[in-house]
């Protein structure tokens, strides 16, 4: 009995799939090849939410690209269940592999984002996220809250019961630094460490501006993520939300870059008035280096979400394709790092010329003591 594995390609045609309105259902359907290989799914809503019925995956095994050795020919369909549920006007996350598994195929899902029945042409910023999405076990992710003078641009919130709490005192814990890797099989490809912050201004139950930080703990964080020739994804998730980092290579510079970041932020801070808040910035172009190398960069860096949400990221390096023995290539530096290396030794060397300066001063000033006192004896 053979075994054939294969993706879902990016130019997967969308016909035959139809939106629904004026009460009927969605029907998502993606197909691709001659052979119309086929992955639907049917969602309905009721005037509260919506929800996905069972995936179905239709595949043929006439297909001599893909199944060379298959003895039978016929079309075969499976099906598997769905967790698709979210209230209406949001949208469904699932970020986490999720695998359906049949008696005779496997369909294994992740970096999913799907709003049925959307308003206005634009995916809502409020999302709710599967299990998966999440640790079982409870983090000690650390959350701060401090008064603000700025004013913040809003973020569209779900709309929950304030859950005020008195905000913490004493200095910040340090931000510990994270290694993260993402391997397919026994394979790693995608390596990354780095510490991370999540930052947000926001209005609290009272009305009052404050900026939250919240400090990634890698210990109690989960790391998924997938691979791929031209687009990988690092997927982080904690008791307090998520944060989804989408990178892409481009052929014609032959470098990677950060294109784009997906935050969720779930009861977070204290005071705050809603129970989720999402911010997603879909045109980065950020921690570019070229293919086969990876990214340095121990200064900290700002990755803006939305105008009152951001990451603050220190202590990085990064490779996201083309990684080799499960290590690092050789590393292009940030021009912040470089800036550093390149103004540290003026700085030394100028505190070492005010030194000597202040030293013969000084020595100029006793020598001139020393005469006038033996002038006046």
């Amino acid at each position: 009995m053979g075994m054939a594995t294969f993706d879902l390609p990016l130019n997967a045609s969308t016909v035959g799939t139809e939106c629904g309105g004026g009460g009927r259902d969605v029907d998502l359907m993606l197909s691709f090849s001659k052979w119309r290989h086929t992955l639907s799914v049917v969602m309905n809503h009721n005037s509260i939410s919506f929800r996905g019925d069972a995936w179905h995956f239709m595949y043929n095994l006439g297909d001599p690209e893909i199944f060379p050795s298959a003895r039978d020919k016929d079309i075969k369909v499976v099906l598997f269940e769905s967790d698709i549920a979210a209230p209406l006007n949001t949208a469904f996350t699932c970020w986490a592999k999720q695998s359906a598994t049949s008696k005779h195929a496997s369909v294994m899902l992740w970096n999913l984002r799907i709003q049925p029945y959307v308003v206005d042409d634009e995916i809502s910023n409020v999302a709710t996220h599967c299990k998966g999405d999440f640790p079982l076990t409870t983090p000690s992710t650390s959350t701060t809250a401090t008064p603000s003078p700025a004013t913040p641009s809003p973020a569209t919130p779900s709309p929950g019961p304030a859950n005020p709490s008195p905000s913490p005192t004493g200095p910040p814990p340090a931000v510990p630094v994270g290694s993260y890797n993402i391997s397919v099989g026994n394979h790693s490809c995608l390596l990354a460490q780095m510490a991370l912050e999540v930052v947000l201004v926001y209005s609290t139950v009272r009305n009052e501006t404050r900026r939250g930080v919240l400090h990634v703990n890698p210990n109690a964080t989960r790391a998924t993520g997938s691979c791929g020739d031209a687009t990988a994804s690092l997927s982080l998730s904690f008791s307090q939300g998520a944060v989804f980092l989408g990178f892409s290579a481009n052929k014609s510079t032959d470098k990677f870059y950060l294109t784009s970041v997906n935050v969720t932020l779930l009861d977070a801070f204290p005071d705050a008035p809603w129970l989720e808040l999402a911010g997603r910035n879909g045109s980065l172009a950020m921690f570019a280096a070229p293919l086969g190398r990876s990214y340095s960069c121990a200064s900290q860096q700002t990755v803006v979400v939305t105008p009152a949400l951001e990451l603050l990221v220190s202590h990085l390096h990064l490779q996201p394709f083309h990684v080799t023995k499960g290590r690092y290539d050789m590393a292009v530096s940030c021009p912040q790092d470089s800036l550093l290396g390149f103004v540290l030794p003026l700085v030394v060397g100028a505190g070492l010329i005010v030194l000597v300066f202040i030293s013969v001063l000084a020595y100029g000033i006793g020598r001139k003591k020393s005469r006038t006192t033996y002038d006046e004896i």
